[in-house]
């Protein structure tokens, strides 16, 4: 009898996945709507061949079951199903132990008769060894290594590790935690059908690096994040570190190579006995997530690690003004100045608290956001389209990467408001020639026009002259005077009524103006 036993699903999810891709006459569905369930079940059935749970449940709950799952080393497929396209949420079931992740709109026929034909394959991989009395482990070396990271203790460590032919010496043992860079990426590459296929081909790589240059294990945390226990020899701490870093350069060549992949490094100080696995583990976990400052590719050691001093980070709100001064200008290498002041408030936080940095950024946002709104322009039209700012700011996996954007989202903004401006000026500048050309017969001044546009005299004199290469008094008397030309040469009106109708009051005044400009007095240009 093949079992499938579903994890809190409601009672129409249930009848609806034995309707369509169980058949009641050859599977027996079980139900658990809880942790306490599933272990009466697992304790009362040893042959069930799949497992499903519902994410769309309490997420908390789920992640704690498949996480129980795997520590008891259950040989089961264990399929996450939701309606949430939330990498966060796969990342995390893939790293409690979940075999796949799939969206419900994806599952079909077709995927299920895949699954159900990896059923012979887990049967005839169901473990041989038996349960060992010592400690109460399972003669898994995977599960004993994954029990190392946890204990408390290093009393009998010794004759486990000699028992399991485990190749790694307490009293001279490193931790190195890999972290495979871009792995939203490569896992958009493989469906869930082959992950466990990365996995494995990972592995491989660090195994076959490790039986090469030194003495050593590996254990498969997640299918982006890998834990090698090292035994080398050296003849001290630095020389130590350089071995650790030539051996992760061999493998990110290998990986490179084979599988267009690379990873990042977290290493652990030497333990020589003294020292807690669980110590050793907990400091690679913390230098590997240093990669966040430190960039993709980087290799941690605690010597590294030492030089960041991780600091309470300050909010953002309040010390805005002189970057919202440079949007304002709309200038983009002061926005640029001044946008970095901010981003060094959020550097060399401490990368534990991923939600405060990430927060910090998203107060950078709102900041550019509010500016935007307040200027009554649409974000979607500045940016092209709507988009989810948190969502891919978490996305990124280094500071450097998010700071890089930012920088880009800021470029972006001012390149739009200078636009804008530039429309706002060419169309003051176009009402302002307007203004004079059918006024030129007046008094007319910079304030008059400056009031017209609504615009400040000194900002009106520098962006007419900066946009027309003349200044308002020259455009105006430019104007004056090719009008009077066309009055001398059409009319019979006499030059001192010229100079009234275009403006002049003074007929002195106008003839040498007109005189200055034409290389004519006004009788000898009607004369001419």
């Amino acid at each position: 009898m093949n079992r499938v036993l579903l994890i809190s699903f409601d009672n129409d999810a249930v009848n609806y996945y034995a309707d369509n891709w169980f058949k009641r006459s050859s599977y027996e569905i079980l139900e658990a709507k809880s942790k306490s369930e599933v272990i009466k079940i697992l304790n009362r059935f040893n042959d069930i061949n799949l497992i499903i749970v519902n994410m769309d449940a309490d997420i908390k709950k789920m992640l704690n079951i498949i996480s129980y799952l795997r520590s008891i080393d259950i040989k089961v497929f264990i399929i996450s199903v939701s309606e949430r396209d939330d990498f966060n949420l796969v990342r995390e079931a893939f790293r409690q132990g979940a075999s796949d992740y799939m969206l419900n709109s994806e599952l079909n026929s077709s995927y299920f008769k895949k699954i159900q034909a990896k059923f012979k394959d887990i049967n005839a991989k169901q473990s041989k060894d038996t349960i060992s009395t010592i400690a109460g482990l399972s003669s898994s070396k995977d599960r004993l290594l994954k029990h190392l990271l946890e204990t408390e203790i290093n009393e009998g460590l010794e004759k486990l590790i000699d028992q399991y032919e485990i190749r790694f010496n307490l009293n001279n043992l490193i931790l190195c935690y890999l972290w495979v860079d871009d792995f939203q990426t490569i896992s958009e590459k493989y469906d869930g059908n082959t992950i466990s296929d990365f996995s494995n081909a990972v592995k491989s790589q660090i195994d076959i690096t490790m039986k090469d240059i030194c003495c050593g294990e590996c254990v498969v945390l997640s299918p982006q994040e890998y834990l090698m226990f090292m035994s080398l020899d050296h003849n001290d701490n630095d020389d130590l570190m350089d071995r650790v870093y030539d051996i992760v350069t061999v493998l990110n060549n290998s990986l490179h190579d084979s599988m267009e992949i690379s990873v990042s490094a977290g290493v652990s100080s030497l333990s020589t006995g003294d020292k807690k696995i669980k110590e050793l583990y907990d400091e690679a976990r913390y230098n590997v997530k240093l990669r966040f400052i430190f960039g993709k590719g980087t290799v941690i050691t605690p010597e590294i690690a030492n030089k960041i001093k991780p600091k309470k980070i300050d909010s953002i709100f309040g010390k805005e003004e002189k970057f919202i001064r440079t949007l304002i200008e709309a200038d983009k290498e002061k926005a640029q100045y001044e946008l970095e002041a901010l981003l060094k408030l959020i550097r060399n936080s401490d990368p534990e608290r991923l939600d405060k940095i990430y927060a910090s950024y998203m107060e950078i946002i709102y900041i550019i956001i509010k500016f935007i709104n307040e200027k009554c322009y649409d974000t979607v039209d500045v940016f092209g389209q709507n988009l989810d700012f948190y969502d891919i700011i978490a996305k990124f996996e280094t500071q450097e990467e998010i700071n890089e954007w930012i920088k880009d989202i800021t470029d972006i903004v001012v390149t739009y408001l200078k636009e804008k401006r530039d429309v706002k000026v060419n169309r003051a500048i176009l009402r302002v020639q307007e203004f004079i050309r059918n006024n030129y017969h007046n008094d007319l001044t910079l304030k008059m026009a400056s009031d017209f546009v609504g615009l400040s005299e000194s900002h009106l004199s520098n962006i007419f002259t900066k946009k027309t290469g003349q200044t308002f008094t020259d455009y105006l008397t430019s104007v004056r005077l090719e009008k009077a030309k066309e009055l001398l040469e059409t009319t019979n009106l006499k030059v001192y009524e010229v100079g009234v109708s275009v403006g002049y009051a003074n007929v002195e005044h106008f003839s040498r103006v007109f005189k200055k400009f034409t290389g004519l007095s006004p009788n000898n240009y009607k004369n001419s």
